[in-house]
């Protein structure tokens, strides 16, 4: 037991290690979209759609590219 305990640990301390080394990226959010149609707001966690800060702090999201969308008659 102490064994499979230590070994434990090690494999943790490898994997808080690793998560502080690498930089996760996603490279394509759509959230904004929901922004002014919903209400939707960053700061809040939510079980729905596919990204708000709380759950990008515990899933340790370093960087992303938010997709826009425009009307084509905006151009």
């Amino acid at each position: 037991l102490l064994l499979l305990t230590a070994s434990l640990l090690g494999a943790q301390d490898r994997y808080e290690r690793l998560m502080k080394d690498i930089l996760i990226f996603d490279a394509h959010i759509d959230t904004p979209r929901y922004f002014v149609d919903e209400n939707y707001k960053l700061a809040d966690e939510h079980g729905y759609y596919e990204l708000d800060l709380p759950r990008m702090k515990k899933g340790r999201l370093g960087a992303v590219l938010f997709g826009i969308y425009a009307q084509p008659q905006d151009y």
